[in-house]
């Protein structure tokens, strides 16, 4: 008996794990890429980088979106915002410069891209961190 209830609850777990895994081929580009990605931008002459890209809609359903390090209380607005065939386009402007960044869709739920074409980037939504209930 015990081991037709292990296996019941393995069964289980399995299914609702399978279920709770989105299909990311289904969505639009739009829906794909709206919310917080945390981009890791390597060969900066600063060195390599985290940085949170925000894409949301406004009030007039335009989409806008933002880019800083997760710790700075300010974000840069993005400039410009293009969804094409599996890819986003983002520029913002940074010490009075335009800055491109160009992103793919993967299949997993991840993007890779680059900066200026010349700073690969990699990408994954932010891991939500649990409220303490007390």
């Amino acid at each position: 008996m015990k081991k037709i209830f292990t296996m019941a609850m393995m069964l289980m777990m399995a299914v609702v794990a399978f279920a709770q895994e989105k299909d990311y081929s289904e969505m639009t580009d739009q829906e794909f890429f709206m919310g917080e990605w945390v981009l890791s931008i390597e060969g900066l002459p600063t060195g390599d980088t985290e940085m949170l890209l925000t894409i949301t809609t406004n009030e007039e359903g335009a989409f806008v979106g933002t880019i800083g390090a997760e710790e700075m209380p300010e974000k840069i607005k993005l400039d410009e915002i293009q969804f094409e065939d599996g890819n986003l386009t983002v520029t913002f402007t940074g010490q009075g410069f335009v800055v491109p960044i160009s992103l793919d869709r993967k299949d997993d739920g991840t993007v890779e891209g680059a900066m200026n074409d010349m700073f690969d980037i990699t990408g994954k939504r932010p891991v939500k961190k649990e409220e303490n209930p007390s």
